[in-house]
């Protein structure tokens, strides 16, 4: 993921610049580059215009099948108090021409927006389709700590006959040896992964071996079926939404790569409507959804964008993954 805080005009040119790139590095094609290159403009100029502390992400998905980039605009601006009125063209807060989200939303393969008034808007526009995991919609971000060039975080989900499996990890600290950790166990995890958990820890344990170690969590998130499996050690947050009740999952000190932890799976059963929400400790834990009023009915890759502006940590790497079920 790349972040582009929108500090000043100059910032416009390069979000546009990278979005474009970026979008035939996937492989999207000219037409696809230049509108991911078009809804960046605009959703720059928008923060230049409007915003406080605005932020541009760019997250691609290199997926051989389904390529895709998203284009995620957050701020602490002023929010919007009508959204429907904001995207009809023409229409402006601050002597545009009033084409901007209505144009982004035009040129989007898909298009979300939250905004709650007096704390600001995030804005989600794909250019491209990203992959659905099975039954599960599951989408995340993960970000350096400011200063940094590389994520000591990651995840990645994989669709196994019965269930997707679900990894995410925190390699210690941060820096190219956290980002060398995470990036190891991604793709120790892409070779073994099963939905026997134990032993899918036990060789991501062996593979980290020779890094710094991370922290993981797994979660098997079934085809069919009452629970999730989970099993968790060290830092990684797990949050489930369930019906209409709520679990905070529960992880266990250690670190994988050292051989020093305990293993012991959760069961937490689960009906529909499910949604569930995995992060790092980059993320503060104080988050409530019930006060972002139809954040939970908004695409995963909002809550998660949502949650990522308000909650960040600075001092480290963070990553958000949020998982639905389709019902």
């Amino acid at each position: 993921m790349i972040s582009i805080s929108m500090s000043d005009r100059s910032q416009t040119a390069d979000a546009r610049r990278r979005a474009r790139e970026i979008a035939l590095d996937l492989g999207l094609g000219e037409a696809a580059a230049e509108r991911a290159a078009l809804i960046a403009t605009e959703a720059a100029t928008n923060l230049e215009r409007h915003a406080v502390s605005g932020e541009i992400l760019l997250i691609p998905h290199p997926d051989p099948q389904f390529p895709a980039l998203d284009l995620v605009s957050v701020d602490h601006g002023p929010g919007i108090e009508n959204l429907s009125t904001c995207l009809e063209d023409g229409f402006s807060t601050a002597g545009g021409a009033g084409h901007g989200l209505g144009s982004i939303q035009r040129q989007s393969d898909r298009f979300d927006i939250f905004s709650t008034p007096g704390k600001g808007t995030v804005v989600v526009a794909t250019v491209g389709k990203p992959r659905q995991h099975g039954p599960y919609q599951i989408e995340g971000l993960c970000s350096p700590k400011p200063g940094e060039t590389r994520c000591g975080d990651g995840w990645k989900s994989l669709a196994l006959a019965d269930a997707n499996v679900l990894m995410v990890c925190d390699g210690l600290g941060h820096g190219p040896k956290a980002a060398k950790a995470a990036e190891v166990a991604v793709q120790a995890f892409t070779a073994v992964v099963s939905t026997d958990l134990e032993t899918t820890l036990y060789k991501l344990d062996e593979e980290l071996r020779p890094t710094r170690g991370a922290a993981i969590a797994l979660a098997t998130l079934p085809v069919t079926g009452p629970s999730v499996e989970f099993l968790g050690v060290g830092n990684i947050s797990g949050y489930l939404r369930s019906g209409s009740r709520e679990q905070r999952t529960v992880s266990f000190e250690g670190v994988i790569g050292r051989g020093d932890f305990r293993v012991r799976r959760m069961s937490y059963e689960v009906e529909d409507p499910f949604l569930a929400i995995f992060a790092t400790d980059g993320l503060a834990t104080r988050w409530d959804l019930s006060r972002y009023r139809g954040l939970v009915a908004r695409e995963p890759i909002t809550i998660a964008a949502v949650l990522y502006r308000d909650f960040r940590r600075i001092r480290d790497d963070c990553t958000v993954v949020v998982v639905r079920r389709f019902t």
